[in-house]
């Protein structure tokens, strides 16, 4: 086949009918081209911010993930899917997914532009993990019902054990302020009160 699709001998018939279909071929084939170079622009940012991926099917229940949503959680996709919203729910504490379904009511009522909550999901080891998801409806029906809602959900771990710790330092910092026999007083750093 010269042009995609196209036997030879049909080519032989007509000249120009040829022409306009090698045109019209050249430009399926540069879009094709395009297409591919835009997908793999877009998994190279996702793997460059290790994020998980999902696409929530919001009339079916369904949940899609890729390879490192699966892998903040322990397991892989083959392991956890097919997965759907009723099993994501079995990862999150009640208070939890009480405020993250708060969320995604005001998201799909369209009072908040995106869904974005840190929460606590269930590792397979039994360990918590501390993520970030944020998504947004993509697709609605005529009467502006949600269907499609995509997001990420990136890990936060080092962050949320560095709020634990500042937060344990002003903690004891504050207690030291208050029950200290003596007084205490701050200078800057000219020496001045």
């Amino acid at each position: 086949y010269i042009i995609k699709g196209v036997p030879p001998v049909v080519l032989l018939g007509n000249v120009e009918i040829a022409l306009e279909l090698f045109a019209k071929n050249e430009v399926i084939l540069e879009s094709e081209k395009k297409l591919k170079q835009e997908r793999e622009k877009l998994e190279n940012i996702i793997e460059g911010i290790n994020a998980g991926t999902w696409e929530w099917n919001l009339e079916t229940g369904e949940i899609l993930i890729n390879e490192r949503w699966a892998e903040m959680l322990g397991y892989t996709v083959a392991e956890i899917t097919p997965l759907n919203i009723d099993k994501y729910k079995l990862f999150m504490d009640s208070k939890d997914l009480k405020n993250s379904l708060e969320l995604l009511e005001k998201h799909f009522r369209e009072e908040i532009t995106f869904y974005e909550y840190e929460c606590k999901l269930k590792h397979k080891n039994g360990s918590e993990v501390w993520v970030n998801s944020k998504g947004k409806v993509i697709k609605r029906n005529f009467e502006g019902k949600p269907i499609v809602m995509f997001g990420i959900n990136q890990e936060i771990m080092k962050q949320k054990q560095v709020e634990e710790s500042l937060k344990k330092r002003e903690e004891e910092l504050s207690y030291m302020f208050k029950y200290a026999p003596l007084g205490i007083m701050k200078f800057n750093k000219q020496g001045i009160l």
